[in-house]
């Protein structure tokens, strides 16, 4: 996860405003109008993060950013002017960083340095993008006059706290007047003066200094804005604060998409934090609306419906988790995540990373030592480690500095998912960029897996349902070594539902024995030597009972050793729905019909280094192996060792191996 972000007044992402080339140059304001204008704008400020909770790989150069930024106690984020001696006005987008901000109240700035905390919202509307406000303890304001009609090709200035660097005053003229894209509900006024980041909210004047509109936003590859007309604003005094908007939605995991709107009304006037309040509750009720609209008009296509044989019948290999998705063939599947890479954790641990659906999915296994009583528990240990494998880093200037530590999590939520999978779900504060880092982490034997991902602090809450729609989407292995699976099954709170039914006995220096409500397993000594260096993984399949779509173990695989040399396996594989895919069907009949790979037929690598033997288990009510018609589920037995065996050994010791297993469903 690369964060190149900074201490640049941009960096907070609220300006919606990008740099472009000023225009012909059409008239010059006079200093009598400047002074005017600039005792009337202001700056719009939040308070930076009052203390640095992080650690970082070095001390950070400070010294490289601007001295007026580094001295400031305030992100400069937009501009605000005043309409009447109390009455400002700016942008919604400007201040809609402040809803859900870590970084407090927003306020005004004036010329002279002084910081007014912004007090009451008397009127607003996300969509047509204005709030009108009050502030607290400010004298009288120098109120711009307003104007009443506006003349295409005239003169008008653009106002604002250009790229945070102080109001600036640059011209242009009044080029048109363009219906509002969504519904044509007014027009915006469009100008050639040019603008930067930070003008959000300031204020569009004509050549004696009236103020027009409110700039807002730039046209794409044009030198073209837009601004609200300033009597849209002033006429929503006394009504309720509105939105009205509509988008493009979709779910993470699949292609499909939709056209959705949020549509809410506030009651104002309201405090700023009422206001704020209010707008996120709105926010969330409306993002679960969306997510939950998508499942149920798209669940006919979802997973396990639709093109979903491949995934259902077939195993998956890698032990770095995936997200089930729908591919551009809209196929599902579980696709290995890319960009991998692992980073060891001495002793004997390791983080595996990749990339996946806008997030990072990663494998932590705690190293030795780290206690199973302290490690779930203990957040800033945990994302330590974490923070090993994910590149985290704090851009300064031109320098990345890697982030070390968070510290403990600012917020832990609890969170089971559709399938009874335990998350611990944790915040962490990046206050320098007003966003959080999400974790969402999967207790297992070993550590822990799981998915993270940054986020603006406004939107971390939002992002939830959709975050929910992942989490059961998440395909993953659960291993550990023995002693490791003896303390997380007495854990409940920790291991998933699908587990309650899992007996183990996983006692080192005695067999293996594993049972569940489809299968049993039992490894003998005399082939295997079970040590609390032996390994087990439980490699979860999602599984299609009848109509119901269930999570649960499809493969035990167990390693006698550290060095997983050798090894037993009990796989199981299911007949295809149908037999549109020749491959799946080959590999079932492969299985059935006992085939040259599961036929009790030992085979060894060309240096005879490597040694192996797989069979088919009985089917329960079976008299042979294999050829089973009837079957609907089949499961196969395989050993293999470095150890040197003659090919009679190797069938001896499979052969108990093969006695011990009773396969209990069909």
């Amino acid at each position: 996860m690369h964060i190149a972000r900074g201490y640049w007044p941009r960096s907070l992402g609220l300006a919606c405003l990008t740099l472009i080339a000023a225009g012909a140059l059409a008239a010059s304001p006079t200093p009598e109008l400047q002074s005017a204008v600039r005792a009337g704008t202001f700056e719009v400020v939040l308070p930076k993060w009052p203390t640095e909770r992080l650690t970082y790989e070095k001390p950070l150069p400070l010294d490289l950013i601007p001295f007026v930024i580094r001295n400031d106690k305030y992100w400069s984020i937009g501009t605000a002017f005043a309409v009447t001696p109390d009455t400002y006005v700016t942008a919604f987008h400007v201040l809609r960083e402040a809803i859900g901000s870590q970084l407090g109240l927003p306020a005004i700035r004036d010329g002279a340095g002084h910081v007014y905390v912004i007090d009451r919202v008397l009127a607003c509307s996300a969509h047509e993008d204005f709030v009108l406000f009050t502030v607290t303890g400010a004298p009288p304001a120098a109120a711009l006059a307003v104007a009443s009609e506006h003349t295409l090709d005239s003169v008008v200035f653009a106002v604002g706290n250009a790229l945070g660097e102080g109001v600036v005053i640059r011209d242009g003229l009044l080029t048109s007047e363009t219906p509002e894209a969504q519904d044509g509900r007014w027009k915006w006024l469009r100008f050639s003066a040019a603008a930067s980041p930070g003008n959000s909210g300031g204020p569009l004047l004509d050549a004696e200094g009236r103020v027009h509109g409110i700039v807002l936003a730039k046209s794409e590859n044009e030198n073209l804005n837009y601004a609200l007309p300033i009597e849209r604003a002033l006429a929503a005094r006394g009504k309720p604060g509105a939105v009205d908007a509509r988008y493009q939605t979709s779910l993470p995991i699949s292609r499909a998409s939709a056209v959705s709107t949020f549509k809410a009304e506030f009651a104002l006037p309201a405090s700023f934090a009422d206001f704020a309040r209010a707008f996120q509750a709105a926010r969330l009720k409306n993002a679960a609306a969306d997510v939950k609209h998508m499942l149920d008009e798209n669940a006919a296509k979802l997973f396990p419906h639709g093109n979903s044989a491949k995934l259902l019948a077939s195993a998956r290999e890698s032990k770095l988790p995936a997200f089930v998705q729908q591919l551009r063939d809209d196929s599902w599947d579980a696709p290995r995540a890319s960009e991998q890479s692992t980073f060891d954790l001495p002793p004997r641990g390791l983080v595996t990373t990749g990339k996946q659906l806008g997030v990072e999915v990663f494998r932590l296994r705690r190293p030795a030592g780290a206690l199973d009583e302290k490690f779930y528990a203990d957040s800033k240990t945990s994302m330590d480690m974490l923070l090993q494998g994910l590149t985290l880093y704090r851009q300064v200037g031109a320098e990345k500095i890697r982030i070390t530590s968070l510290g403990a999590a600012e917020r832990e939520t609890p969170y089971t998912d559709h399938f009874g999978r335990h998350w611990q779900v944790r915040a962490w504060p990046l206050g320098y960029v007003n966003s959080h880092v999400l974790v969402w982490l999967l207790p297992t034997p070993e550590g822990y897996l799981g998915f993270v991902l940054e986020l603006s602090s406004g939107n971390a809450e939002v992002a939830a349902e959709s975050l929910k729609v992942l989490a059961d989407y998440f395909y993953a292995s659960y291993e550990g070594t023995l002693p490791q699976w003896s303390a997380f099954l007495k854990r409940p709170a920790l291991r998933p539902k699908s587990f309650d039914a899992i007996r183990l006995d996983p006692a080192p220096g005695k067999s293996l024995n594993y049972s569940s409500p489809r299968l049993k397993l039992q490894v003998p000594t005399e082939v295997f030597g079970v040590n609390e260096e032996s390994t087990l993984e439980l490699a979860m399949y999602y599984l299609s009972d009848g109509s119901k779509l269930t999570w649960d173990v499809g493969e035990v695989r167990l390693w006698a050793e550290e060095t997983q040399k050798t090894y037993v396996v009990a796989r199981r594989h299911v007949k295809p729905a149908d037999d549109t895919n020749p491959t799946l069907t080959e590999e079932w009949n492969e299985v059935a019909q006992r085939g040259s790979s599961y036929r009790g037929v030992a085979g060894h690598d060309s240096e005879f280094k490597n040694y192996w033997i797989a069979d088919v288990a009985m089917a329960p009510g079976q008299t042979s192996a294999g050829a089973d018609a009837t079957a609907s589920v089949l499961y196969s037995i395989g050993y293999g060792t470095e150890a040197n065996k003659v090919p009679r050994e190797l069938a001896d010791s499979f052969a108990l191996i093969r006695s011990g297993m009773q396969v209990l469903e069909r």
